[in-house]
């Protein structure tokens, strides 16, 4: 199993930073909509993945637990904290439409079960990766906006210190006038 699938400590980190940056680093909406299509893609696959584990093996299988538990703690959560940001971003409606038909009929019908361990195996390696992006362009939004508060806190400070010397050069020449 991919990383993400195999250590479920993995998905609560990636919830830990996904809401740690994202309170610090959306500036631009595009991001936000771009992650949320992503992580709705990585939902269609996983949720085939589970119902099939269901199916073909037993509700109560390790895969299907495991499963239902990153769908839901992990996708499902980050997915709503994007439609809520993108909400408060002011967009009433996220028009980003992911359907299960992206998924191809081939896929989701599989017919053997080395066909659905090999697609299994792919959906798992490949939402690793998807995720691991997503949260990449959050830090780098994050690092970018905290250069940008760092440079008006610098630029306020400067202004501020010059501020504070004209103050001081005007009390002087007030002083030396009366």
């Amino acid at each position: 199993m991919g990383k993400l699938f195999s250590d479920f400590s993995f998905c609560a980190f990636v919830a830990h930073q996904f809401t740690f940056v994202f309170f610090f680093s959306f500036q631009e909406l595009e991001v936000a909509l771009l992650a949320y299509e992503e992580l709705a893609r990585v939902a269609v696959f996983l949720e085939q993945a589970r119902l099939d584990e269901v199916t073909y093996e037993s509700a109560s299988s390790s895969y299907a637990l495991r499963y239902q538990e990153i769908e839901e703690q992990a996708v499902y959560w980050l997915l709503c904290q994007l439609k809520k940001f993108i909400h408060e971003m002011g967009e009433d409606q996220v028009n980003v439409m992911v359907t299960r038909d992206i998924m191809a009929i081939q896929l989701r019908t599989a017919s053997s079960r080395i066909t659905r361990y090999n697609r299994d195996f792919i959906v798992q390696r490949d939402g690793t990766k998807i995720i691991e992006n997503i949260l990449r362009r959050f830090r780098i939004q994050k690092v970018r906006l905290e250069g940008q508060m760092a440079t008006a806190s610098e630029a306020s400070g400067a202004s501020a210190s010059s501020a504070s010397a004209n103050v001081d050069v005007e009390t002087e020449v007030v002083a030396e006038n009366s």
